[in-house]
């Protein structure tokens, strides 16, 4: 029913644990990045029930501590329903994370603290655990709402378009002549990539790199160059 990339690493299809219950592991997780983008999707050929949210969580696992240290509890990231079949989430592996000698600049973001006091090497037996919980739209939205509330808010920037410093008017930013729905094209971009992946699915239901970059380059070619494939992508 769901599928999932997480920065750099083939698509992995989920494993059902229950009806409503789903679950996508990431194995070997580089511990020198201190975040990771994260996609997952509903699989383009799933009718998704209207009345349902499915809920995203995930937790850090060390595969060779099977004590409370060894994991951080699971948080929740977001929901995909009928009307947002994807999304991409920025996770951070909090101190798990080891810097090298190319230590990143990115900005970690919140994620829940491993206390124990043994840390994983950069080869790592850490595994990204994504937790998936298909819950009636009431129970989903009350837990995203309280999400949203301890969700730090971003910052009001100190001058808005229009507003002046140093008694320098700035000019208000020009309005694209045509909109685009970022939603429905997001939602076509993986529906065209996940068509084009699903034919090369070996037995352990893995893609190599290869076929997406394959796919990536042929994608911009057609959007560079085909009206009309870019006239379906964005509607």
């Amino acid at each position: 029913m769901f599928g999932s990339t997480l920065s750099g690493r083939p698509v992995k299809l989920c494993n059902e644990i229950s009806q409503l219950q789903y679950v996508i592991q990431f194995d070997n997780i580089q511990l020198n990045k201190p975040t990771q983008y994260l996609t997952i999707f509903i699989l383009p050929d799933v009718q998704f029930d209207p009345n349902y949210t499915a809920l995203i969580y995930f937790q850090y696992k060390l595969l060779n501590d099977p004590s409370p240290n060894g994991q951080t509890e699971f948080k929740l990231l977001g929901g995909l329903s009928q009307t947002k079949q994807s999304s991409i989430f920025k996770v951070s592996l909090g101190t798990f994370y080891t810097p090298d000698d190319k230590t990143s600049n990115d900005v970690d973001m919140d994620a829940d603290d491993f206390t124990g006091g043994y840390r994983p090497s950069f080869t790592s037996d850490l595994s990204l655990v994504i937790g998936i919980s298909v819950e009636p739209n009431a129970q989903a939205n009350a837990a995203l709402s309280e999400l949203k509330k301890s969700s730090p808010s971003k910052p009001t920037p100190p001058h808005q378009a229009g507003q002046t410093t140093n008694n320098v008017p700035k000019k208000p930013a020009p309005v694209p002549a045509e909109s685009v729905d970022i939603e429905v094209l997001s939602n076509n971009i993986i529906t065209n990539a996940y068509n084009f992946l699903s034919s090369f699915v070996d037995s352990n239901n893995k893609v190599y790199i290869a076929r997406f970059d394959d796919w990536w380059a042929k994608f911009k070619h057609k959007m560079a160059n085909d009206e009309k494939f870019r006239q379906r992508m964005t509607r």
